[in-house]
C-alpha cells in the first residue's frame, strides 16, 4: 500500500514526470483526463500575473522558462511541448502533467494562492458563461456535474446533494487513474485540484449573472485524509427573473387601458338606464372581466411556460449537438498529437544513431565507451536503466557487466558476476550462443528461463520486464545489451528494433576498441622488446669496452716498459763513452 505524503511534498520533488502527458498512451487508449481548456487556463494565469507584478517585459522570459522547466520533467523528447501547443485549448492530457505545470506556474508566478485565484478567474471559460445566462444560478449547480464531466473526463467527479435557490451543496471524488498517477503526492495534488475547482463553483454567480463571490463553507477534504472534497455554497439569490415578467404584463396592460382611454368612440350615445340595472350590469360586467383576465393570464401562462419548455428543450439539443462535436474535435486533437509525437520520436530516435554512431566509434577507450553507451540508452533513449555485458566464448561465461540507473550495490554485484551460458534455450543463451534479441513483457513469464544469478540480479534490481540484444559484429558475439523501464511505458517491438540497431553500431564501436587495445598491447610488447634488446645490447657493449680496454691497458704498459729499459741502458752507454 502506497504511503501518502503530507500535501506540504508536491508532486514536483518526484522529479520526473511517470506517465506520458498526453496523446494516445501505450495500451492504445486516449489520454483525456484534462482538457487543454485547463492547461490554458494555467498559462495564461501565469501571464496575467507576472504582467501584474513584474511587467510586460518578463511575460516571454517567465514562460519561456516554464516550458523549459516542464520537458526537463518529460523523459520522451517526442512528447516535449511549447507554449502554443499550451495554449491550444483542443489538446487533452493527463493530470499527472497538469499538477506538474499548475505547481510550476505557482512557483513562478509568485501568487501563493495562485490555485484558488486561478480556479476564480479562469476555470469559467468565456463559453460556458454565454451558454449559462439563460439558467439560474441554482440550476446551473444543478447541472455542473455535466462540465465537470466535459472537462475532466472520467477523472473528476462532481455530486451536487443538494440545491436551493441560496445555496449549495457539491462533493468531488477522484477516479482510482487520478489516484495511480498521484501516488504518494495524492494530498497534495487534491488540494491544488480542490482550490482551483471550489473557488470556479464559487464563481458561478459572478461570472456568469453578475452577482457577488459566493462564500463557500468547507465541509471535507481528500488532502486532509478525507475520500472526498465536500463544499457548501451561499449566494444572495437574483430577484430579477421573478419579476420580469409581472412587470412586463403589467405594463404592457397598462399601455393598452391608456390608448382605450385616450380614444374613447365616439359614435356611441351613453345609454340610458336604471341605477339597480346599472349596478347589476356593472357587477356582471367586473366578474365577467375578472374571468377574461384570469383566463388571458393564464392562457399568457401557458404561452410563457410552453415557450421557455421549447427554448429549453432547442438549447438542451444544441448542447448535446455541441457536446458530441466537442468530443469528436478531442478525439481527432489526441490523435493528432499522437501522430505528432509518434514523428517527433521517428526524428529523435534516426537523429539519435546518427549522433550515437559518430560518438561511438569516434571512442577507442572502451571504459569511456561503455560509460557512453549506457549513458545514451538512458538520456536518449528513454529506459530507466541499461547494461551491457561482454562474453568469453572460450569459456563459455557471460562477465564484466557494467549498469547504470541502480544503486552501487546492485552495480558492483553485477560487475562481480559470472554467468555461464551453455543452453541456448535459455535466455542468456538465445541471446549470446543464438545470437537472437529478446523482449521480455513480464519478468515472471520467462522466470524460469534466468540463470539463478540472473535471478539474484533481477530480484535486487526489481527488474519487472527488459530486451536483451546481442553484440554481435563478424558472426562474433561480443557481449550482450540489456535495457529496461520502471515506468509505466511497456516495451514494443519498436523499442527492440531500436535498441538492436544501436547494438549494432555499439558492437562495432565496442570490435574498434578491442582491436586498438590489441594494437597497443602489440605495442607496448614491441617497446618493452626494444628497451630489453637495448639494455642487451649496452650491456654487451659495456663487456666489450671493458675487454678492450684491459688488453689495451697491458700494451700499453708493456710498451711502456720497454721504451723504458731501452733508455736506460741507452743513456748508460752513453755514459760510460
Amino acid at each position: 500500500m502506497t504511503t501518502l505524503l503530507s500535501k506540504d511534498h508536491p508532486i514536483t520533488e518526484k522529479g520526473m514526470m511517470e506517465f506520458q502527458p498526453f496523446g494516445v498512451d501505450p495500451h492504445g487508449k486516449k489520454i483525456h483526463d484534462a482538457s487543454g481548456v485547463t492547461v490554458a487556463a494555467n498559462v495564461e494565469f501565469l501571464e496575467e500575473c507576472v504582467r501584474r507584478r513584474l511587467g510586460t517585459e518578463a511575460v516571454e522570459g517567465t514562460v519561456a522558462e516554464m516550458v523549459r522547466l516542464l520537458n526537463e520533467r518529460i523523459h520522451d523528447r517526442a512528447y516535449h511541448v511549447t507554449l502554443d501547443f499550451l495554449k491550444n485549448q483542443w489538446n487533452s492530457y493527463s493530470y499527472e502533467f497538469v499538477m506538474f505545470l499548475g505547481k510550476t506556474c505557482e512557483d513562478l508566478s509568485g501568487d501563493p494562492h495562485f490555485q484558488f485565484n486561478l480556479g476564480r478567474e479562469k476555470l469559467i471559460p468565456p463559453i460556458i458563461q454565454v451558454l449559462g445566462r439563460p439558467f439560474s444560478v441554482s440550476h446551473i449547480f444543478k447541472i455542473f456535474p455535466h462540465f465537470g464531466e466535459k472537462y475532466a473526463k472520467g477523472s473528476l467527479f462532481f455530486d451536487v446533494l443538494s440545491v436551493t435557490d441560496r445555496s449549495a451543496v457539491i462533493q468531488m471524488r477522484l477516479s482510482d487513474g487520478l489516484k495511480k498517477q498521484f501516488g504518494p503526492y495524492l494530498k497534495a495534488c487534491a488540494w491544488m485540484i480542490c482550490q482551483s475547482a471550489k473557488a470556479g463553483m464559487a464563481a458561478i454567480p459572478e461570472k456568469i449573472h453578475g452577482m457577488s463571490f459566493a462564500t463557500i463553507n468547507d465541509h471535507k477534504c481528500i488532502a486532509e485524509g478525507d475520500e472526498y472534497c465536500g463544499w457548501e455554497y451561499k449566494w444572495s439569490p437574483d430577484k430579477a427573473p421573478r419579476f420580469l415578467w409581472p412587470v412586463i404584463g403589467w405594463i404592457s396592460r397598462a399601455i393598452r387601458f391608456k390608448k382605450v382611454a385616450e380614444q374613447p368612440p365616439a359614435h356611441l350615445e351613453p345609454p340610458v338606464v336604471s341605477v339597480d340595472r346599472l349596478t347589476a350590469s356593472t357587477g356582471a360586467m367586473a366578474t365577467q372581466a375578472r374571468s377574461v383576465a384570469s383566463h388571458r393570464r393564464w392562457g399568457t401562462r401557458r404561452r410563457f411556460g410552453k415557450e421557455i419548455e421549447q427554448r429549453q428543450q432547442i438549447i438542451e439539443q444544441q448542447a448535446k449537438s455541441l457536446d458530441e462535436w466537442f468530443e469528436e474535435l478531442k478525439s481527432a486533437y489526441s490523435q493528432q498529437q499522437q501522430l505528432s509525437a509518434e514523428l517527433q520520436r521517428r526524428v529523435d530516435q534516426l537523429t539519435t544513431l546518427r549522433e550515437t554512431g559518430l560518438l561511438f566509434t569516434s571512442t577507442l577507450d572502451r571504459e569511456a565507451l561503455i560509460a557512453t553507451v549506457l549513458q545514451t540508452i538512458i538520456e536518449r533513449l528513454n529506459y530507466d536503466r541499461a547494461m551491457l555485458s561482454l562474453y568469453d566464448r572460450s569459456r563459455q561465461v557471460s562477465y564484466d557487466a557494467r549498469i547504470m540507473g541502480v544503486s552501487d550495490e546492485v552495480a558492483t554485484y553485477a560487475r562481480s558476476l559470472e554467468i555461464p551460458v551453455t543452453d541456448p534455450n535459455t535466455a542468456e543463451g538465445t541471446v549470446l550462443l543464438k545470437g537472437e534479441p529478446i523482449l521480455v513483457s513480464d519478468i515472471h513469464q520467462a522466470w524460469d528461463r534466468l540463470h539463478p544469478l540472473s535471478q539474484q540480479l533481477a530480484t535486487m534490481a526489481k527488474v519487472k520486464c527488459f530486451i536483451s540484444v546481442p553484440l554481435k559484429v563478424k558472426n562474433e558475439i561480443l557481449g550482450s545489451l540489456t535495457a529496461d523501464r520502471t515506468r509505466e511505458a511497456p516495451l514494443t517491438q519498436d523499442d527492440l528494433s531500436l535498441l538492436g540497431t544501436m547494438a549494432s553500431e555499439v558492437a562495432i564501436a565496442l570490435d574498434n576498441t578491442n582491436a586498438y587495445r590489441q594494437i597497443e598491447e602489440l605495442n607496448i610488447g614491441l617497446e618493452a622488446k626494444v628497451r630489453e634488446r637495448t639494455a642487451s645490447l649496452e650491456q654487451f657493449l659495456a663487456r666489450v669496452s671493458h675487454d678492450l680496454r684491459t688488453p689495451l691497458t697491458g700494451i700499453t704498459g708493456f710498451a711502456e716498459n720497454m721504451l723504458a729499459g731501452l733508455t736506460g741502458p741507452m743513456t748508460r752507454s752513453s755514459s760510460s763513452i
